[in-house]
């Protein structure tokens, strides 16, 4: 009798810790736990239409790369524009978003994100690519790199900016280059 209660408890707690490890996940991506069987482009997220729910536990936070693409109808659109070969991001930072959240270039291109803070002292941290820098008050960082795999990249303010400071986040979605 005494085993059964210890296995239901037990049970119970792995049930909670597992709830608890998604609401931390879905909350550091800016989703609901509940959201599971609404689409991106219902919720208005920054990110693709029909891009894989973070409910069942695996997030970009690490930079892990995952291949895009498998299971979307299409590839999301392009960010910015191409200048001189260039793909140029215009990127704005202010308490508690990055606008656009997510930024999507194709592997193999040179990127050129310039990143503004319209409010206080911001940063952009995209750790895949070893990028970490400030974002002072109404000035404009230009940071530039080039995407070798495709993959999808968390990116985060790096510099505390109060209170919703966790919640300001994003996505870098770079793409197998189109032939």
């Amino acid at each position: 009798m005494r085993q059964k209660r210890v296995v239901t408890v037990a049970i119970a707690m792995v049930a909670v810790f597992a709830v608890v490890l998604i609401s931390f996940a879905c909350s550091r991506s800016g989703e609901d736990v509940g959201a599971g069987s609404q689409s991106q482009a219902q919720k208005g997220e920054g990110h693709a239409a029909g891009h894989e729910e973070h409910a069942h536990g695996q997030h970009a936070e690490d930079d892990a790369t995952h291949e895009p693409g498998a299971g979307h109808e299409a590839a999301p659109a392009l960010s910015g524009t191409v200048e001189n070969g260039v793909r140029v991001v215009e990127v704005k930072a202010r308490q508690f978003a990055f606008d656009p959240a997510q930024v999507v270039v194709q592997a193999g291109e040179t990127v050129r994100l310039k990143v503004t803070s319209e409010d206080v002292t911001h940063g952009i941290g995209i750790e895949g690519f070893g990028i970490d820098r400030r974002l002072d008050p109404n000035k404009t960082e230009v940071i530039e790199f080039k995407p070798e795999k495709a993959g999808s990249h968390h990116f985060q303010c790096s510099v505390y900016c109060g209170a919703g400071h966790n919640d300001m986040q994003g996505e870098l979605l770079v793409l197998e280059p189109s032939h």
